[in-house]
């Protein structure tokens, strides 16, 4: 079985000045599990509103247990699912305001062993 932990960290968005750090934002993150990598490549890619190529797989951390990713989508103006292209072109615009979501992502092979307490 594999499994991927998702942590997502949502910012404001502004189109002249980018990410708005210090602006309430929001963290949260998904545990997904599959049989198989190409299941679990598909349900991640689901949930993060990605392409295979938008993934960096750079390891910033160093873990030796996972394998680790990032990407980031722009969410809608309720921090909720992908921007649609009129959303993004309000947004340009200074109309709409839109959520920066950064993805880390770290994929494990998880193992079923015996084990006691």
């Amino acid at each position: 079985m594999y499994k991927a932990t998702i942590y997502f960290d949502a910012n404001e968005d502004n189109y002249e000045q980018g990410e708005l750090i210090d602006s309430p934002g929001a963290n949260w993150e998904e545990v997904l599990t599959a049989d198989t990598q190409s299941e679990l490549r598909n349900k991640i890619l689901e949930a993060t509103y990605s392409k295979w190529g938008d993934l960096d797989s750079e390891q910033f951390n160093d873990y030796d247990w996972a394998t680790e990713y990032h990407t980031s989508y722009l969410a809608n103006e309720d921090n909720q699912g992908d921007a649609s292209k009129s959303e993004i072109e309000s947004w340009k615009q200074g109309k709409t305001r839109l959520w920066s979501v950064n993805c880390h992502i770290l994929v494990t092979k998880v193992t079923e062993e015996k084990a006691s307490l």
